[in-house]
C-alpha cells in the first residue's frame, strides 16, 4: 500500500518527486535542496519555479560521467542538452572530480565545483600489508558489473595460486558459477554471497578488480585505495583516470575486454605489493568530515 504523497518509481516519477518537493518546500520553507545525482535532475524545475521568498537554494550534483564511451550521436546531444536545461535552474553544482567539474562548466553558466565523494568514514583503520594472491571484486550479481569478463580474464591467467573472490548476490550467479566450471575455474573462483562490509575482505586480499561496464563514481575504488589495495578497473567511471594515476596505485583497461583484463591482473600480480600507507593517503580526501563541511559552506 502506498501512503498519500509517495511517489513510485517508473517513467515521470522524479518530474512528480519534484513537484511534491515543491509543494512542501512551499508549506514548509528550506534555505537549501540537494539533487542527488543525474538520474533526479528532472526534479529541479518545479522547486526552481516556487516564489522567490520560498525558493531554497538549488545544489545539484553530476554523480555520473558527462562522456562515455557508449553514449555518441543523439544519445550524446540528448544528454548535453538535459545538462544545460536542469543544470542552468540549479543555483550551483557539484562534481566529484575535476575533470567532470571542467566538462560541466563548459555546458553550464551555472557555477560547477568539485567536492569529493564521501566514500569514507572518519575512523576508517589503517591498511595491513597485503598476502596471498586472491583477486577481489565486489557488487551485485549482474551483467552490467561486468563480472563475466572477470572470469573470462582469470581463466586466462598462468598464476594457478591466484584465487578469484566476488562477493555480492544477485540473479546472475548461476550463470557467473557455470562460466566459472566450464572455463576450468571454478575450484578457484568463490562468490560467498553479500557482506555489508567488504574491508574484512580488502584485507585479504592482494588486488581489487572493478569489472563494471558503467558506474558513477565508483566509491569501491576510493575503498579499496583505503585498504591499501591497487586496482584493475574498466574504464566505467571517473574514478580511474582521477586515482589510478600509475602502476603503483593501479590501471585502466577497455570495458568489455577480458584480455586487456588479465595482463593488468598479471602485471599488477607481478610486482611488488605497493606500500599499503601510501595508497591509503591518496584518498584523504574523500572521508565524511572534510567534506560535510565542503557542503555545509556551499549550502550556506
Amino acid at each position: 500500500m502506498v501512503a498519500p504523497g509517495d511517489v513510485r518509481r517508473r517513467p515521470g516519477s522524479v518530474t512528480r518527486l519534484g513537484a511534491a518537493a515543491a509543494r512542501f518546500l512551499k508549506a514548509e520553507p528550506h534555505d537549501a535542496c540537494f539533487i542527488p545525482g543525474n538520474f533526479h535532475w528532472n526534479a529541479i524545475p518545479p522547486i526552481a519555479r516556487l516564489p522567490k521568498a520560498v525558493r531554497p537554494r538549488i545544489v545539484a550534483q553530476v554523480s555520473a560521467a558527462i562522456s562515455k564511451p557508449q553514449r555518441r550521436g543523439l544519445r550524446r546531444l540528448t544528454f548535453r542538452w538535459k545538462l544545460r536545461y536542469f543544470l542552468g535552474k540549479a543555483d550551483a553544482v557539484v562534481a566529484l572530480s575535476d575533470t567532470a567539474r571542467d566538462k560541466a562548466r563548459a555546458l553550464t553558466a551555472t557555477p560547477v565545483y568539485t567536492i569529493p565523494l564521501p566514500a569514507l568514514a572518519d575512523d576508517v583503520p589503517p591498511p595491513v600489508p597485503a598476502q596471498g594472491r586472491t583477486i577481489l571484486a565486489a557488487g551485485r550479481l549482474v551483467p552490467e558489473k561486468g563480472f563475466q569478463d572477470l572470469i573470462a580474464a582469470f581463466s586466462l591467467l598462468d598464476d594457478r595460486e591466484a584465487h578469484l573472490l566476488i562477493v555480492g548476490e544477485g540473479p546472475h550467479r548461476a550463470e557467473l558459477e557455470t562460466l566459472a566450471a566450464d572455463l576450468g575455474v571454478g575450484d578457484r573462483v568463490s562468490l560467498p554471497g553479500f557482506v555489508e562490509d567488504i574491508r574484512p575482505s580488502l584485507d585479504r586480499a592482494r588486488l581489487f578488480v572493478l569489472s563494471s561496464h558503467f558506474e558513477g563514481y565508483a566509491a569501491v575504488v576510493i575503498e579499496a585505495l583505503a585498504a591499501g589495495r591497487p586496482v584493475v578497473a574498466t574504464d566505467c567511471t571517473p574514478a580511474t583516470h582521477e586515482l589510478l594515476t600509475d602502476m603503483r596505485f593501479g590501471v585502466t583497461v577497455p570495458i568489455g575486454d577480458p584480455s586487456a583484463m588479465a595482463k593488468a591482473i598479471a602485471q599488477m600480480l607481478a610486482l611488488p605489493a605497493p606500500d599499503p600507507a601510501r595508497l591509503a593517503a591518496t584518498v584523504e580526501r574523500y572521508r565524511i568530515g572534510p567534506v560535510a563541511h565542503a557542503y555545509l559552506a556551499l549550502f550556506g
